[in-house]
């Protein structure tokens, strides 16, 4: 039992580090291309899967203002 929750918790601090470095490339994406709206709708996304829902909508919210004929950002921001 003990080493099956060494083994989650190992899983999870990979899973946290990949977060890590999707939410980077992201953000570095759209420091080069800030009207790249995948970028923006991935950064959202990648935000929303953690629960980080406060911080998700400025980015969907962007990526709205960049083209506003996008269904899925509407379906994101609700």
């Amino acid at each position: 039992m003990a080493m099956a929750i060494v083994t989650a918790g190992e899983v999870a601090d990979e899973v946290a580090r990949e977060f890590a470095a999707a939410e980077q490339a992201y953000r570095d994406a759209m420091r080069r291309l800030p009207s790249m709206i995948e970028a923006n709708v991935n950064l959202g996304d990648l935000l929303y899967v953690q629960s980080r829902f406060a911080e998700a909508i400025p980015w969907y919210t962007h990526a709205a203002a960049i083209n506003p004929g996008v269904a899925k950002v509407w379906a994101n921001l609700g």
